[in-house]
């Protein structure tokens, strides 16, 4: 009896300490989220849309693809409160192969853009610089190509700026197993390591 009480006593001790423990607030959620800026894709396929800040507004890349499969790496720029800070600019286009989704970064004057292309035997990894407006600066530059392994997942290739340079990694899983690689270029695309 003596026991049962005891345990009566703790539950009742622990119930008060619990409700006198603030519950922590958390960042309200958005239930109904907006579509911000349409992207109007072409209809068949759009990847998805990675997003950075300029200090002044955001810019999005994205992959997409027409009815008759001729893929577009498009480009647009939206101020903070959604609206269309430019038109939707077509970077790059391809046909007859897979696109991973892009990925962007901010350099202080333009974008830098790495993304991965495949078919059933090959994968590469490319990489451009576009001026804030969307034009392409400089060359498009292969950074890697090999054969697809049979595990390989296709993961897309991301960038980042230095301040100096730009870093682009990848996976790769021609071994038969996935590994990371990484090249460095400085600001002008010359690659460094």
């Amino acid at each position: 009896m003596r026991k049962t009480w005891l345990v009566i006593v703790l539950l009742m001790s622990v119930l008060a300490v619990s409700a006198s423990v603030p519950k922590p607030e958390y960042m309200p959620y958005c239930t109904t989220p907006q579509q911000v800026a349409p992207m109007q894709m072409n209809g068949l396929y759009g990847s998805a849309m990675p997003l950075v800040w300029n200090g002044k507004d955001y810019a999005g890349v994205w992959i997409d693809v027409d009815e008759v499969g001729d893929n577009f790496l498009c480009f647009r720029r939206f101020f903070a409160d959604g609206t269309p800070a430019s038109d939707i600019v077509h970077v790059i286009s391809y046909g007859g192969t897979f696109s991973s989704p892009p990925s962007i970064v901010w350099n202080g004057s333009g974008y830098g853009i790495a993304y991965g292309l495949y078919n059933n035997t090959y994968r590469s990894t490319y990489f451009c610089r576009i001026d804030s407006n969307g034009s392409v600066l400089g060359s498009l530059l292969r950074i890697s190509s090999h054969e697809v392994g049979v595990f390989e997942a296709f993961e897309p290739p991301v960038v980042a700026w230095s301040g100096s340079g730009y870093a682009v990694a990848w996976v790769d899983g021609s071994s038969g197993r996935s590994q990371v690689y990484a090249t460095l270029m400085d600001a002008d695309e010359n690659i460094t390591h």
